[in-house]
């Protein structure tokens, strides 16, 4: 690429590759590119991939739709600068293509109606992925907030305080009760998916930059450049 490579996602037979601003699919078979679009502005964050489709955010204002073959789909327009969704990866609750953007909204829009459904407001939002199990969503905010939102209307269910800043990590899960999330200030953070209740232990002295879940632990990313294996008691 003679681009920056910001992310990588894995489709069925396909990986789409955000460099710059272009979005390329590359066939996994042969490792050819089959397709590169160009989506006019800085593509940070990966795709979210479901039925054969990335769902791409751009700092341009835009959530494209791109199947795996390369081709269009469909465009979202959400608002460009602090109204965009280009720093968070959204996420599919049936047909409501859940977003958020750093003005500290979460959206939800029917993909099929074009219909914006609902809109939350939360301070800090922004900056972390959309998860989901099921129905519900899971996102963080900057100043250290985790919040479980019913995906169909955009009720919380709960939200705990974890007590750190976590700009850096977005919630991941680790199975269909638990998630898992880094903080800034070096440690892990599992928490209760059905009560919002968590532990918290240090890793590390710097910033947790992502975690990544297996089945039998976590591999932990650092800002000091080093990688770390935790094995996790279930």
């Amino acid at each position: 690429m003679s681009e920056p490579v910001y992310s990588l996602k894995k489709g069925n037979s396909t990986i789409a590759i955000c460099a710059g601003r272009y979005f390329y699919i590359l066939r996994l078979s042969d490792s050819r590119v089959i397709a590169k679009h160009d989506f006019k502005s800085l593509l940070q964050v990966q795709p979210f991939f479901k039925d054969n489709i990335y769902f791409q955010p751009s700092w341009d204002g835009n959530i494209y739709l791109i199947d795996e073959y390369g081709n269009p789909i469909e465009r979202f327009n959400i608002g460009k600068t602090y109204y965009t969704s280009g720093s968070s990866t959204p996420a599919l609750v049936g047909t409501l293509l859940i977003y958020s953007s750093i003005e500290g909204t979460v959206n939800a829009m029917d993909i099929r109606k074009k219909e914006k459904i609902w809109n939350l407001r939360i301070p800090g939002i922004g900056y972390s992925a959309v998860e989901n199990i099921g129905d519900f969503i899971f996102i963080s905010t900057i100043n250290g907030k985790v919040y479980k939102i019913d995906g169909k209307n955009g009720n919380i269910v709960w939200s705990s305080n974890i007590g750190s800043s976590t700009m850096g990590c977005s919630p991941k899960i680790l199975d269909t009760g638990q998630l898992v999330l880094g903080t800034n200030n070096g440690e892990l953070t599992v928490i209760d998916a059905n009560t919002g209740r968590y532990d918290k232990f240090v890793v590390s002295t710097g910033f947790v930059m992502d975690v990544l879940p297996y089945k039998n632990g976590i591999l932990v990313t650092l800002a000091d450049g080093t990688i770390q294996f935790f094995t996790m008691k279930r």
